[in-house]
């Protein structure tokens, strides 16, 4: 299906049936899937689209949009009555995150929370009617390129946050503090996006090198760290790679040495009687845990490029040299 300019950001209503697109001309459009056609088509904002996101679904009495766009500009659409309900300025800055959430049995009260590079988000309260109403302005001290309400039982009033220095952190609308957040990587990193899967409980944060973070909301919150821990890595793009070696225990492991400080650490895939030898050394969790040669180790030790590994031939004993004029010595626990 051709549109009419570039597009720049996409969304998927619950259903994924519908998608809303953003493009370069400031246009948002809403595209049936299954069945291939334009359902609806906006225009009005003044520059690129940078964000857009759903909030109920077709035929619903209750179905809205709201965009955002570089200039700093979110709008609310009614997607049944085909109009604009709201446009608000409130960022200088590209909007990059948009959240609803319903305050009454009839979704007529409603809040919209915006996040964008401008370092802020902005909470408002609107309805069907002409009111919209800017609750708070929170100073969030990075470029926001995700965020959204934080549904999860045990948590009141709280949204996240994530983008610039790769950071996801958990801030409360009530005080403006954080409550929760992910250490900073010494990479150069920053995240770009943020998928909430099982009803929000967990999130997977998806970094500029496209390596994926899980992490576990509710077991966050219990825990009394700040510090909110990682779950799960799955290796992205590992860029320019310099050097790799064999290592661990097994020799199963490939160490990379790649365009970054962090050595990077990945499960070896086996094929044919390699792959039925293993299988019959091992319990059936442990099978399902090494079937997808996905996930990624990364230890951090560098402050600049790593240049160049080595390990020894037994594969427990691994060499790192950096840039940063140091060479680390790693043996495998």
């Amino acid at each position: 299906m051709k549109v009419s300019s570039p597009v720049y950001v996409m969304e998927c209503d619950v259903t994924s049936t519908l998608l809303a697109i953003g493009g370069t001309d400031g246009s948002v459009s809403i595209i049936d899937i299954e069945n291939g056609y334009v359902t609806h088509s906006f225009k009005g904002h003044g520059g690129t689209i940078s964000s857009v996101k759903f909030h109920g679904e077709l035929n619903s009495n209750v179905w809205r949009l709201a965009s955002g766009d570089t200039t700093g500009v979110v709008k609310i659409w009614d997607l049944v009555k085909r109009k604009c309900l709201h446009t608000v300025q409130e960022h200088t800055m590209a909007v990059r995150g948009l959240d609803f959430r319903v305050l009454d049995e009839d979704e007529e009260q409603m809040q919209l929370v915006s996040g964008g590079r401008d370092n802020i988000i902005n909470l408002y309260q609107f309805d069907s009617r002409k009111k919209c109403k800017l609750l708070k302005t929170l100073p969030i001290h990075q470029q926001v390129e995700s965020c959204g309400f934080i549904n999860t039982d045990g948590v009141q009033n709280c949204v996240y946050t994530a983008g610039s220095d790769a950071v996801y952190q958990i801030v409360s609308l009530d005080t403006g503090s954080v409550i929760r957040k992910t250490a900073q990587p010494i990479e150069e990193l920053f995240i770009i996006g943020v998928l909430p899967i099982l009803e929000g409980s967990k999130m997977f944060l998806i970094l500029s090198d496209q390596t994926l973070f899980l992490i576990d909301v509710e077991a966050a919150i219990a825990n009394e760290d700040q510090i909110i821990d990682i779950e799960l890595k799955i290796a992205g793009n590992h860029g320019t790679i310099a050097d790799m070696r064999f290592v661990g225990p097994k020799l199963d492991k490939l160490a990379l040495a790649t365009n970054s400080p962090t050595l990077r650490v990945i499960p070896v895939p086996v094929y044919g009687n390699e792959e039925e030898e293993r299988d019959e050394e091992m319990e059936d969790d442990q099978k399902e845990e090494t079937q997808l040669p996905i996930e990624v180790e990364m230890y951090e030790g560098h402050e600049d490029l790593l240049n160049s590994l080595d390990a020894t031939e037994d594969g427990m004993w691994l060499a790192t040299a950096s840039k940063d004029n140091f060479v680390i010595l790693w043996r495998y626990d």
